[in-house]
């Protein structure tokens, strides 16, 4: 079943630490530069990070003190939670990649993103489709683009708005009498104007979750079964080779158009939890299909007893060629964001 709001709200108390980078800061592929209301403004921006912006850091610093300066209304921060099975991803998709879902049971449905749901309700609560001070869309931001199947409880957003008679906290409400059964907002909070759900997160964590056992219907959805119980200090011994900054190359799925493979991975770790056996990796941003990928090809090791050396050569190698299947979506949990 999918997690509950509660699991979330304990796990993100759980206070683990992790070792932050404070040199160092990467971005999720595709498409590094800035966009705002779809105008790309080009360079990469972080506040956390100010002396990792690289190329253009200087003009898009400008030119985001610019529109922020110009834009009117409260930034309104969001965390949502979903069920991806009926979804094509988080992103609103463009004309030429528009797609259509499938589940068993349910009808085709036809270029179906978080995103698009979201703005849809927003549109409807700002009673038209358009901000009237900027003749643009009611557009939010997401922290990181989830594939197809792929569930949150964790995701986080941000939107600005010219609505005044909104307290913050009652857009979660408002949003959820809107909102398909599939999709929650859990917490809206007004945040400072410079924050950008994306370009503002230090850390990502996902889970990845599995059943050592044949799963009961209503699980089919959220967990990948496994036929035996695999060695989880094997797994966890792979999981210490990512820490710290690595050449991820082995790991990026087909697509990825990152300007650069290197990721800082805080966290790689296997652990039971009730009867599911539960892959967590937390890093500042992933590669397409990264964590998938990583899990998949643990498990394709572990399976053989590569010893740890061994993996740590192949992970260095960056060959594609030599990483393990990469797992299906419905066991992808992105858990949470954290600023």
């Amino acid at each position: 079943m999918t997690p509950s709001t509660k699991n979330f709200q304990e796990t993100a108390n759980e206070g683990y630490q992790y070792r932050r980078a404070s040199a160092y800061q990467s971005y999720d592929a595709p498409g590094d530069c800035v966009a705002f209301r779809g105008k790309p403004l080009g360079g990469v921006l972080n506040p956390s990070f100010p002396h990792s912006l690289g190329h253009g850091c200087a003009s898009t610093a400008a030119t985001l003190a610019s529109f922020v300066n110009r834009v009117e209304g409260r930034n309104i921060k969001l965390l949502i939670a979903y069920d991806g099975t009926d979804f094509c991803g988080w992103q609103r998709q463009a004309p030429a990649a528009k797609r259509t879902t499938v589940s068993e049971g349910s009808p085709p449905v036809q270029d179906r993103t978080v995103q698009g749901v979201i703005e849809e309700a927003l549109e409807k609560i700002h009673h038209a489709t358009k901000f009237p001070a900027h003749d643009c869309p009611v557009n939010i931001t997401g922290s990181g683009r989830t594939d197809a199947g792929v569930h949150a409880i964790g995701q986080a957003a941000n939107f600005y708005t010219n609505i005044d008679s909104i307290p913050p906290e009652r857009f979660a409400p408002a949003l959820n009498s809107l909102l398909p059964q599939d999709v929650r907002i859990l917490e809206a909070t007004e945040t400072s104007r410079e924050f950008h759900a994306r370009f503002s997160a230090t850390m990502r964590t996902y889970r990845y979750h599995f059943l050592c056992r044949h799963p009961l219907p209503h699980e089919r959805r959220y967990c990948l079964h496994l036929h035996k119980t695999p060695r989880i200090e094997t797994l966890n011994a792979y999981g210490r080779l990512l820490l710290g900054e690595n050449d991820c190359s082995i790991f990026a799925g087909a697509g990825d158009t990152s300007k650069s493979h290197n990721r800082y991975i805080y966290g790689a770790r296997f652990f039971i939890e009730g009867e599911r056996l539960v892959f967590e990796i937390s890093a500042n941003a992933f590669l397409r299909k990264m964590v998938r990928s990583v899990a998949g090809t643990f498990l394709h090791y572990e399976e053989s007893s590569t010893p740890p050396e061994k993996l740590k050569e192949i992970i260095a190698s960056g060959e594609r060629s030599l990483a393990g299947p990469t797992l299906p979506p419905q066991g992808l949990f992105l858990w949470r964001i954290e600023y």
